[in-house]
Order: structure tokens, then C-alpha cells, then sequence
């Protein structure tokens, strides 16, 4: 089973103002506080996109868990995730093979299609230190991932923030087509 769901990263400025008693934030930090620290897409509000400064620059956390294990987690949090995603995924759908590069943490998404049935998807910070890798259904990955990316780059449309982005750039962007259902 495959569960896949996006979390917005409070802002910074708010995290240290609440957690200010704490000199330095490791990645088991986000871990522990998952619950204070990010605001489920399902859950942000007008206020909330206010009041923790939340806009396409805003560091989002893609829960990914496959058969009960995490491939992406809070620790992975990062800005521009599902811009880099949807590039990946866009190599896959167009020549069967794909890459992303997260800004922040550096951390690359790899994807690559094994016949018809499997992607093999794999998160790294280099060579020397692997993330996550597995062998995912290929269509229930991508209806999911489409999903989840029509949910994101809708909310942000619906709230005005600076968003420069619409379907038809990420369509031009990573050649993914978010009008088109992909099919499970």
C-alpha cells in the first residue's frame, strides 16, 4: 500500500520564536515536533498561508510510505520538492528515465521506469548517502503523485501567494501534464 501526502514547513522566523530554548535544529528535531513544525495541506487556511508565511517558497515535507516504510519523511523537508518531483516524473513519462535536484538540502530524486509495472524511485544526498529506494507499482505512484500535485499547485493558486506557476507551467516546466489523469 502506498500513501502520499504533502505538509507545509512553518516558518522559520516562527519556529525559532516557539523553540528559541533550542540551539540548533538537527534533522530528528522536525522528526519529534513533526506535529508543531508543519500544517497539512488538507488543513492550511487562509490564516494559516498568513500567519506562518506559507508561498511557493516555503519548504514542503512529501510523506511517501510504501508497504509501512518512509521513503520521504519530515527530516526530508525542502523547498521547490514538488517542482523537482514533477521534473523527474517528467523524464520518466518521456524517455523512461528522470532527475530533480531539491535546492535547499541538495538532496536528488532519481526515477526510472522498469517496463510497464515498476519505477524504481530513489532519494539521495550523493553517492555516499542514500535516503530511500524501492520498486513502486508504476501507474498507482504516478496517479498518486498527479494527485497530490494538482492538490498543492491548486492550493496555492487558490490563495494568490506569489506564485508564478499555473498547470500549463509545470506542464512547460517538467512536461507533466496536470489536466491529464494519468490513470491508476
Amino acid at each position: 500500500m502506498m500513501e502520499l501526502t504533502t505538509y507545509f514547513k512553518k516558518h522559520s522566523s516562527w519556529i525559532t520564536k516557539q523553540y528559541e530554548h533550542i540551539p540548533t535544529y538537527h534533522d530528528a528535531f522536525f522528526l519529534e515536533h513533526a506535529s508543531d513544525l508543519f500544517v497539512h495541506i488538507n488543513n492550511v487556511t487562509e490564516n494559516e498561508m498568513f500567519k506562518y508565511k506559507i508561498d511557493q517558497y516555503t519548504s514542503t515535507a512529501i510523506i511517501l510510505k510504501y508497504n509501512g516504510e518512509y521513503l520521504l519523511h519530515f527530516d526530508n523537508y525542502d523547498s521547490f520538492q514538488w517542482e523537482e518531483i514533477m521534473k523527474a516524473l517528467g523524464g520518466v513519462l518521456q524517455q523512461g528515465t528522470g532527475e530533480g535536484l531539491m535546492h535547499d538540502r541538495r538532496m536528488s530524486v532519481k526515477m526510472k521506469a522498469l517496463g510497464d509495472n515498476q519505477l524504481h524511485l530513489q532519494f539521495d544526498y550523493g553517492e555516499d548517502h542514500l535516503v530511500s529506494s524501492a520498486i513502486l507499482p508504476k501507474k498507482e505512484f504516478i496517479y498518486l503523485l498527479i494527485k497530490e500535485a494538482q492538490k498543492y499547485y491548486s492550493l496555492l493558486m487558490h490563495f494568490g501567494t506569489r506564485f508564478p506557476y499555473d498547470f500549463d507551467h509545470v506542464k512547460r516546466n517538467s512536461g507533466v501534464d496536470l489536466h491529464k489523469t494519468y490513470g491508476k
